[in-house]
């Protein structure tokens, strides 16, 4: 039953006398099978009263092991056995009448197989004959075109031999013929040959005589522009020391000047002391009211006041201006004034000749050189002091020292977004560097952080920032005017009052404001 539904059967036992073999249930092949496993002694003898009888077929013993299949019938009868049971017999006999059945079919079967089997042998006998007799064919086909090929070949050769042996009778008689037609050949060849050797030397001169134009063309180029390179260089010397001649000349008629001024102050200083005198008698003889009155001259001015004694109408009316009192590290406004008008011809000559710093450094220039090293002191000075108020980190200050343009957004958390970019620079010639900078770089700072971070930036490249207003005055100039000297383009620039006014105050503020900080 399990067999037919199934299921795991239960293992079978083989009994010999007082032996039991115990032969579990595998799987092999596709097959139930059982294989014995375990050996017992000892057997009770209304045991097998509890077991049912079965069939099996040996199979095979592989490692000392019997393998056998369940049956469902003998696998040979016996006469004189009788059965066990009577209510087995009808059982008995329906498992039979299967197993004939089934038994019948596979005979069937494989007499099918066989009649299949014989078809197909007969089909393989059928293709081999048939290929056989292609391949018996073939190797005729071939053999006759073999021979034939043999055949043409032998004709072939008996024709060409019989061609040499005419060609070499007709040989025999037209060799003087030959022998001089050879020789005209021979003769024409050489000549053929001198021409395109003597075409080949013609050419090959003529290409050599081109380089040679051409080296020659070259070097004179050359040459010439070595000689307008040199002839600009020397005129921008001319032009400098007529700059540095035309600046001392200045200065001596400045100080001149001033010299005439202080012998003109102090030959009026006696004049205006009796004048002071007369004025305080009739000041005295004046009501105590008009005394309240009188306004007090400006506290700055006292100083001036104690060294020239004069009227309170005559301190407004020559009230001194603020080129005389002192600034940054004892230079005073008029000493920076002239000191800043220098520095930014310097860079107005720089915006139309890149060369122009180099040049100066070269020749240790006394007019251009003390001024703006002066100025890049300063600016250095400010920046330094700057730092060591605000904590500022190494990369930071290497960002602000990399990107000349510096813009702030403000964020709604009351800090700061600072945007820097711009193309790089040379701090020494001020002209662009060709090399790649990073991209536009993005820092979070607080209000008074930013405000620092943009006074040192501006501290550090105000130069170029300068320059770069030269570039554009000097850029407009050369625009409204048709092709202008480089010396007229400087002249018009530092004729330019208002503008030179404007570039000096807004650096006054950028050093008070790096004086506050």
């Amino acid at each position: 039953m399990a067999l037919q539904t199934g299921r795991e059967p239960p293992p079978i036992w083989r009994v010999q006398k007082a032996l039991l073999q115990k032969f579990s249930p595998e799987i092999k092949d596709g097959q139930r099978q059982f294989c014995a496993t375990s050996n017992y002694l000892g057997y009770f003898g209304d045991a097998k009263m509890c077991y049912q009888r079965l069939y099996v077929k040996f199979l095979e013993n592989v490692n000392k092991k019997d393998y056998v299949r369940v049956c469902s019938r003998k696998p040979w009868h016996r006469a004189g056995l009788a059965l066990r049971r009577q209510s087995l017999t009808k059982q008995v006999q329906s498992i039979q009448s299967q197993n004939q059945s089934r038994v019948e079919r596979d005979d069937r079967d494989k007499e099918r197989q066989k009649e299949k089997e014989m078809q197909e042998q007969r089909a393989r006998g059928k293709e081999r004959e048939r290929e056989h007799r292609e391949k018996i064919e073939r190797e005729l086909r071939e053999r006759e075109r073999r021979e034939e090929k043999e055949k043409q070949e032998r004709e072939y050769k008996e024709k060409e031999k019989i061609m040499r042996e005419r060609e070499r009778k007709q040989r025999e008689f037209r060799g003087t013929e030959r022998d001089i037609d050879r020789m005209n050949e021979q003769k024409g060849r050489e000549e053929r040959e001198r021409e395109e050797n003597n075409s080949e030397r013609e050419q090959m001169e003529k290409r050599e005589e081109k380089q040679e134009q051409e080296l020659r063309e070259r070097l004179r180029q050359e040459t010439e522009q070595k000689e307008k390179e040199q002839k600009e260089k020397g005129e921008r010397r001319e032009i400098l020391k007529q700059q540095k001649e035309m600046r001392e000349k200045q200065s001596e008629q400045k100080g001149r000047e001033r010299r005439d001024v202080e012998k003109e102050k102090r030959q009026g200083k006696d004049s205006s002391l009796e004048i002071l005198r007369v004025k305080e008698e009739k000041r005295g003889e004046k009501n105590k009211i008009s005394k309240d009155r009188a306004k007090p001259p400006p506290k700055k001015r006292k100083k001036w006041l104690k060294e020239v004694p004069s009227s309170s109408s005559e301190s407004d009316s020559s009230r001194p201006s603020d080129d005389e009192g002192p600034v940054w590290g004892g230079i005073s406004i008029r000493a920076m004034r002239e000191m800043f008008k220098s520095y930014v011809e310097m860079l107005v000559s720089t915006a139309l000749d890149p060369d122009m710093i180099q040049a100066l450094e070269d020749t240790d220039d006394e007019l251009y050189l003390p001024p703006m090293r002066k100025i890049d002191s300063l600016l250095s000075e400010q920046k330094k002091r700057l730092l060591r108020r605000i904590n500022m980190s190494v990369q930071h200050q290497e960002v602000l020292h990399m990107y000349p343009k510096m813009t702030a957004d403000p964020l709604e958390s009351g800090a700061v977004r600072v945007h820097l970019g711009g193309e790089g620079y040379s701090r020494k010639t001020l002209s662009r560097v060709k090399k790649s900078v990073p991209k536009q770089q993005d820092i979070k700072l607080s209000i008074e952080t930013c405000r620092l971070y943009s006074l040192y930036h501006s501290l550090h490249h105000y130069k170029y920032h300068t320059f770069l207003h030269c570039k554009k005055e000097t850029d407009n100039i050369e625009q409204a005017a048709e092709d202008p000297g480089q010396e007229e383009v400087v002249q018009q620039c530092m004729a330019n009052q208002g503008w030179l006014e404007k570039l000096f105050s807004s650096f006054v503020e950028l050093l008070t404001f790096g004086a506050k900080a």
